[in-house]
């Protein structure tokens, strides 16, 4: 039996019942294991024993002890009762010949809590538990079957092979984990045997006497490598919210634990190659018994988002099917599908997207790459699925090396909103409103509406009139009659361009927006049947199409500075809009103008763009699904599929262009987008003409690139590439400290090497290439210094690399033509280590302020050449700039050097080269003629880390930070202890000068207990 979700409709608003609630449950007898299976877990990370009859798994044992476990690591897989005494179970034992005292028999080797031959003082005789083997409960899984046999089963002429494998699993429990095949040829598991070309020709035996048990077809069965069972056994029933996905489901109901905990992602993965059914009763309220069940009357089932692969019944009546999670569902459901005097059941039956994969893999005509890399051991043939990619496995969501490194945590279930409606009255007449607002000439704009609905028996046959307002702005559109069913409105109205304010990313203007409302009228009833207000804003953005990738907004050219964005969450249901601002409010204060939403996730909610619309943020989309698919023989249904949650969203004005990593821009062109895209990321730029041939040439002057280098000091500017957009560029840290104590409960595991944290790591050799630059930049560091200074090490030099890159990229602007840097990878999904600059919290890691410095408006850089220090200015402002650099050498004295600078708007030059042969601290500053400071940056070449803490004081108001020392101290920086810090400190990470002292300024009180300062 599929596990069950069960929940409750409740009535909300006129004729709509919305899903709420849900349940799992599963039943499982005593499962017996072949001597085959036990073979198969023979790892030290995967280790199945057998004796006295039953089956254990000793996987715990062995990751809870890190001595004595050679013995058992070299029986994995195999029987040990030889080990053991039948009647006692205790381990056998004999009479020690120098001792003459019995001891227990282990030619094998000592094994675990097994006590020495001779007393040792380093031995404790009065222990607190038992040895495993009188333990073995906590490590029973089964039972190992006395004898094999092959067997035939009898099954139903009219099932289809999927029923057939569900029988078969009385025998086999692993029965889903094979292909199947008649003569050479793959059968289809849809069909039953007569739809697969195999006939019942029993008859035709017994008409010549012949056995037709002996003379029945031969099915072959191929074992796929996948020996998945049903991980959970219970047999209850849990309610849950909808929206909701199964693991967040049973984690909520006590039935699993935490999947982002230790290694419980692994421990418990087998819960995504499980079939799960979701079941409801529901009553359908004043429903009118006496009405025609045949008539035209009927009800909408609507299902925004569902993951992934399900059929939907009502009362057993199957009205649908899905397998897309990008798409929204609607299944229209005759009357006579309902029950007037009784509950009905609604039911969704969900596939195990694993299997489902690899089923339409055996099916495709011929053989497509699975999508498994041999460093990634995650689950295969994703490439079948219209699902978030990352969650089959991904090098900053999930890696799988050895020991099962990651969360491979896929999403089964409803992923939205789900609910019913009724097409009699007027409720839900309109399901999607779309707007899209463009360029329409030199003087005016053009917005696009589109209406999608469902017109009842109530609009039959009506005219309605639609009226849209902006301001002082109103234009009706009168659509004339609708006939009975779903319809599509679609008009445009043009804006003067003079009488709106056009809108304009942060730092080159105001973001602008407008309340759009829509109204729908029933003319002949004069009644309104919708309403829907929504904010545009007016803008048009191009890409250059000359192989320059420079994107303008309004004809202003835009120097994108920015980040990667990746799904927020393992469950996207729990995806808020407060989560999101609390980031995207982290990307304003650190001066960015642009987010990159890469495209082997999901698509973000609504909210999202809205969010960015209004804090000023331009939003370059990637088409989700960026992988080759295995199914792209039909390109109709694949770009629907595509295209349609961006639709839905609805062409938003945020959206600058999309990415099409692969193919298909035919299939984009018939769509009737008309926007700028380019075919793949990275790319030689916008070649629509035959982007086949050309995005791959060597060209490094054009289009965008991504750069990764975890060898070089970004510092050195001659090791980064000369491009004209940096599109993807970054380096991984750890952690913040408190976030991991949460996620380890061995203290042992709060190590830079230790087993937990390499698996920890998505990235191969992720650790040691972290290490390495830590030693290159800061040579003083060692692998054994205290962790958490490791972790601090980590992000520090984790942010400069960054701001080295970023620095560097905006230089180029003005030496060459770069005109963007969007740094890999803002957030996180989990606690690990990684590219991102923000936990899975949205807190700040340390590298995160660097980001901040590194994207001011005013910027002061300074790099070295040689021997040489060069000092650059830039201007990224529309106003003219006029004050003084000063630069202050620390050394015995201070010296100090001031230089005139002018500098118009949008510009960036050269301030003064000199000659830096020492260790000197330098600092400059930009003193505007008004004496306000503009900008600062500091520079030194760091060899020896310091020994005297600053002095810390701290009020209602502010920390106070002091140097009380004759040298300077760098990298000072305060980490709180606390997740979700309500506090968000201006400014981190800073050095101060011998004898500084700084004050940082704070939302709240806090206590110095709950805060520590690193430095170096």
């Amino acid at each position: 039996m599929n596990p069950r979700i069960t929940h409750k409709f409740e009535w909300l608003g006129y004729r709509r019942i919305s899903l709420d609630t849900m349940t799992p449950h599963k039943y499982r007898e005593v499962v017996y294991y072949t001597t085959n299976e036990v073979k198969e877990h023979n790892a030290a990370h995967d280790c199945w024993v057998s004796w006295l009859g039953n089956v254990y798994n000793l996987t715990p044992l062995i990751e809870k002890h890190r001595v004595s476990i050679i013995p058992i690591l070299q029986a994995a897989g195999q029987d040990i009762s030889h080990w053991f005494d039948e009647k006692s179970g205790e381990l056998k034992s004999h009479i020690h010949r120098e001792l003459g005292s019995r001891v227990k028999t282990t030619p094998f080797g000592k094994v675990i809590d097994l006590p020495p031959d001779y007393p040792t003082t380093d031995y404790c005789t009065k222990r607190e538990s038992k040895p495993w083997w009188k333990e073995a409960d906590k490590y029973y899984i089964g039972k190992l079957t006395a004898k094999m046999r092959k067997i035939k089963a009898k099954v139903c002429s009219e099932e289809n092979f999927f029923a057939i494998q569900d029988r078969y699993l009385k025998f086999n429990c692993h029965a889903k984990a094979y292909v199947w095949k008649r003569l050479g040829h793959l059968v289809d598991m849809s069909k039953s045997l007569q739809e697969n070309d195999i006939p019942d020709e029993t008859e035709l035996y017994q008409k010549f006497g012949l056995d037709s048990d002996e003379l029945m077809p031969v099915l072959h069965v191929y074992f796929t490598d996948d020996l998945s069972t049903d991980p959970l056994e219970f047999n209850n029933t849990f309610n849950a919210c909808v929206p909701g996905l199964v693991h967040s489901i049973l984690e909520s109901n006590g039935v699993l634990p935490n999947l982002t905990k230790e290694t419980n992602d692994t421990k418990y993965r087998d819960i995504f190659h499980c079939d799960w059914t979701f079941e409801n009763e529901f009553s359908v309220p004043d429903f009118d018994s006496t009405a025609d069940i045949n008539s035209d009357d009927t009800f909408i089932l609507v299902m925004n988002k569902v993951e992934l692969v399900c059929d939907v019944f009502i009362n057993d009546y199957k009205i649908g099917s899905c397998n897309n999670s990008f798409l929204k569902y609607t299944f229209f459901i005759p009357l006579k599908y309902l029950l007037s005097s009784q509950q009905n059941i609604l039911k969704l039956t969900f596939q195990s997207p694993c299997k489902y994969a690899q089923q339409q893999s055996a099916l495709y005509p011929y053989e497509l790459p699975d999508g498994y890399v041999e460093v990634l051991n995650g689950e295969r043939f994703r490439n079948f699925l219209r699902i978030n990619q990352s969650s089959f496995g991904w090098d900053w969501y999930v890696d799988f090396l050895e020991m099962n490194r990651g969360p491979c945590i896929i999403p089964i279930g409803i992923g939205e909103e789900i609910y019913l409606t009724e097409t009699k009255g007027y409720s839900d007449v309109v399901s999607e409103c779309y707007v899209r607002v463009n360029l329409f000439n030199a003087d005016e704009f053009a917005a696009h509406i589109k209406l999608v609905g469902f017109a009842g028996l109530a609009l039959k046959f009506k005219s309605i009139s639609v009226v849209c307002k902006i301001d002082e702005i109103e234009f009706e559109f009168d659509h004339g009659e609708l006939a009975r069913g779903p319809f599509n409105i679609e008009f445009t109205f043009t804006i003067p361009r003079n009488m709106v304010e056009l809108w304009y990313p942060i730092g080159y203007g105001k973001s602008k927006l407008y309340n759009l409302k829509i109204d729908v009228y029933d003319v002949e009833m004069h009644m309104r049947v919708f309403s829907k207000t929504i904010s545009i804003g007016f803008r048009y953005s191009e890409l250059d199409m000359e192989r320059k990738f420079v994107i303008s907004v309004n004809g202003r050219k835009i120097f994108c500075k920015g980040a990667n964005i990746v799904p927020i969450d393992l469950d996207e249901t729990k995806v808020n809009k407060e989560r999101l601002e609390k980031i995207i409010r982290k990307c304003v204060a650190a001066n960015m103008n642009c987010i990159r939403v890469w495209g082997g996730g999901t698509y973000l909610p609504d909210f999202f763009y809205e969010l960015c619309d209004e804090y000023g943020i331009m939003v370059w989309q990637e088409c989700m699904f960026v992988l080759w698919s295995g199914n792209n023989e039909n390109e109709e249904i694949l770009v629907k599929g595509w295209f349609e949650p961006v639709k839905r969203n609805p062409f938003l004005y945020s959206i600058d262009y999309y990415i099409l990593n692969n193919c298909i821009l035919d299939s984009l062109r018939s769509t009737g987008y008309v926007g700028p895209y380019v075919s793949s990321s990275p790319s030689n730029g916008c070649f629509l003409n035959d982007p086949r041939r050309e995005r791959f040439a060597q060209l490094p002057y054009t289009g965008d690139t991504h750069y990764y280098n975890y060898e070089d000091d970004a510092r050195d500017t001659s090791k980064l590439p000369i491009t004209n957009f940096a599109s993807e560029f970054g380096y991984q840290s750890m952690p913040n400290y408190h976030d991991l104590r949460k996620v380890v409960e061995c203290t042992d595991d709060l190590n830079f090497f230790s087993d937990f944290m390499i698996q920890r790591n998505h990235h191969l050799n992720g650790q040691t290439q972290m290490m390495n630059l830590m030693q290159k930049v800061f040579p003083f560091i060692s692998e054994c210094d205290e962790f958490e200074f490791q972790v601090y090490s980590s992000q520090i030099v984790q942010g400069w690399m960054l701001q080295s890159q970023i620095d560097h990229y905006r230089r180029l602007q003005f030496e060459g033509n770069c005109m963007g840097a969007l740094y890999w990878q803002l957030n996180d999904v989990w606690t690990c280590p990684s590219w991102s600059t923000l936990t899975e919290n949205g807190d700040c890691k340390l590298s995160h302020y660097f980001i901040k410095r590194a994207f001011e408006p005013i910027r002061i850089t300074m790099h070295k050449v040689g021997n040489k220090l060069v000092v650059w200015m830039i201007n990224d402002t529309d106003k003219i700039i006029d004050g003084v650099v000063e630069i202050e050498i620390y050394g015995m004295t201070v010296e100090k050097t001031i230089l005139e600078v002018k500098m118009d708007a949008r510009r960036g030059k050269k301030i003064v080269e000199m000659n830096y042969f020492n260790q000197s601290f330098l600092r400059a500053k930009f003193r505007h003629k008004d004496g306000n400071i503009l900008a600062e940056e500091d520079f030194a070449e760091i060899t020896s880390r310091n020994k005297v803490a600053p002095l810390v004081k701290v009020n209602n108001e502010s920390i106070t930070i002091q140097n009380t020392t004759e040298n300077a101290l760098y990298f000072v920086s305060i980490v709180f202890n606390m997740s979700n810090c309500e506090i968000e400190l201006m400014e981190n990470c800073f050095h101060l000068a011998p004898n500084e002292k700084k004050d940082l300024k704070i939302q709240k009180p806090i206590s110095l207990s709950e805060l520590n300062v690193y430095f170096i």
